[in-house]
């Protein structure tokens, strides 16, 4: 994750989770409480999980909870382990957003979403990194080629994933002029 991938991304969710939970100090005190009844199901588990999480951090160093144990917290629920959010690789950084999103708002359907389909998140990137690779009409030239359609948007994930590999494969070889592919 580059630096600003970590500012922008990943520290703004995690700014908008600890303002929305309160996850701060105020005159070196933590006032952030604990909400009984956070979110339903799936999303009340990870609450708890994370709250768990964060006193047994603050336990093993014996000290008072802060705000920071939250957000490792939330690593540890999110990936299994602590880890440091800057040697996050893509798919973990996704995971963690997607649980500040829910510790932001609990009835976000479209984080819990993510939360239960991990893979949505990784079919996104591959979507962003295949509109980035090429100009539009190439890459539309290629899957057509490739599968016989020009809306690679609308193409499975191992589909998706062949058509990267094509574009990686032919970058040096494409040439472009005034945004548009010529053909030798």
């Amino acid at each position: 994750m580059t630096e600003k991938q970590h500012k922008r991304f990943y520290l703004a969710a995690w700014n908008r989770c600890a303002n929305a939970r309160d996850w701060r100090t105020e005159k070196g005190r933590f006032i952030g409480r604990m909400i009984p009844q956070f979110g339903v199901g799936v999303v009340r588990e990870l609450y708890t999980q994370v709250w768990t999480a964060a006193h047994q951090l603050a336990l093993t160093e014996h000290r008072a909870i802060k705000p920071d144990d939250f957000r490792h917290a939330c690593h540890i629920v999110a990936l299994g382990r602590d880890k440091s959010s800057k040697d996050f690789t893509s798919a973990e950084c996704d995971r963690v957003v997607t649980l500040f999103k829910l510790m932001t708002e609990p009835d976000d359907i479209d984080a819990q979403i993510d939360w239960e389909h991990p893979e949505n998140a990784a079919l996104r990137r591959l979507k962003w990194a295949i509109e980035h690779s090429a100009p539009d009409p190439y890459v539309r030239a290629i899957a057509a080629d490739k599968f016989g359609t020009r809306l690679w948007e609308d193409l499975e994930p191992q589909q998706l994933r062949y058509l990267m590999m094509t574009l990686k494969e032919r970058a040096p070889d494409r040439s472009r002029v005034e945004g548009r592919v010529t053909r030798a």
